[in-house]
């Protein structure tokens, strides 16, 4: 079932606008009772799930798949760090809004909102390190392949998200 989710979202956001890497993806979820829950209430690893799902997404529409397919290149989470404030309830719809908060050498730390009414119910912080077959790539070398090296990352809150996203 999440393949099939998966490929639904993935395809139908290769048709949507797109965006510029500094800015916020945000995509429509909803809960779905006795697949996502159990009876009430979102499982966590489902979280994980659409966390997964959010960063493709963000990949395809930032054009960043473009770079990654044409140089071989791969994102992997090296640690993710995920705060509950509320459970998603069954039937519920949700936006998750992604968001690349800023990049430090070779790692791309970034940020994932579940809200409902723009009430906040999950966040989540990922640290991310772009690899290819043989070695890691710097994010600078990234934004060359953009064309876009006049992006700066967005710095708020820097060592404060290092520390949530280390402390695993």
């Amino acid at each position: 079932m999440y393949r099939l989710f998966w490929f639904f979202h993935t395809l139908h956001s290769l048709f949507c606008r797109r965006y510029d890497i500094n800015e916020k993806v945000s995509h429509r979820f909803i809960v779905l009772p006795l697949i996502d829950t159990d009876v009430r209430y979102m499982h966590s690893h489902m979280y994980l799930k659409y966390l997964d799902l959010c960063r493709w997404i963000y990949v395809i529409k930032s054009d960043l798949i473009k770079v990654f397919v044409k140089n071989k290149m791969i994102p992997t989470i090296q640690s993710q760090n995920i705060e509950y404030i509320r459970p998603l309830k069954a039937c519920m719809r949700f936006n998750v809004t992604t968001q690349v908060v800023f990049w430090n050498g070779y790692y791309v730390y970034m940020e994932n909102t579940f809200t409902h009414n723009d009430i906040v119910y999950a966040r989540a912080y990922s640290k991310l390190k772009i690899k290819t077959q043989k070695s890691a790539v710097k994010m600078e070398d990234i934004l060359v392949y953009l064309q876009q090296p006049e992006l700066k990352p967005i710095y708020f809150g820097k060592e404060k998200m290092i520390q949530r996203v280390e402390s695993l």
